[in-house]
């Protein structure tokens, strides 16, 4: 797929899929929001991220994303991966936290610190305050 391709369009599908098609370091920015772990009816029949039964099948979900986000990202590249928690039994289930500490590090993706908003930076954190 060709980056002129998309430009101007609205591109409607899997996620995954369409990434997995892009040339390496073809943006300067990715902006996105998943959906959030069993949280919202998105219309979609009940598939696809954010209806996984377990947190381990959607944090694994999440990951095969945000790998291809990196890859599509040149070296000078933004990304913004918006991803909300939720309560569970009355608590936080701190799910951007299980995504960005123990799954990166799985991937070898840069090591960065999590906080309520993050841009990773291949090769470079800055974190907003």
């Amino acid at each position: 797929m060709q980056i002129s391709d998309l430009k101007n369009k609205i591109i409607l599908g899997d996620s995954l899929s369409i990434l997995r098609k892009l040339k390496t370091g073809s943006f300067d920015l990715v902006i996105t929001s998943p959906p959030y772990f069993q949280q919202r009816d998105y219309g979609n029949g009940n598939v696809g991220i954010g209806n996984e039964s377990t947190e381990e099948e959607y944090l694994e979900n999440l990951l095969n994303v945000f790998a291809q986000c990196v890859r599509v990202t040149n070296e000078n590249g933004v990304i913004v991966f918006n991803l909300g928690d939720k309560y569970i039994n009355g608590g936080l289930a701190f799910l951007p936290y299980k995504f960005a500490i123990p799954k990166s590090r799985k991937s070898k993706l840069e090591k960065h610190y999590m906080k309520q908003f993050s841009l990773y930076i291949k090769g470079k954190l800055r974190v907003s305050e």
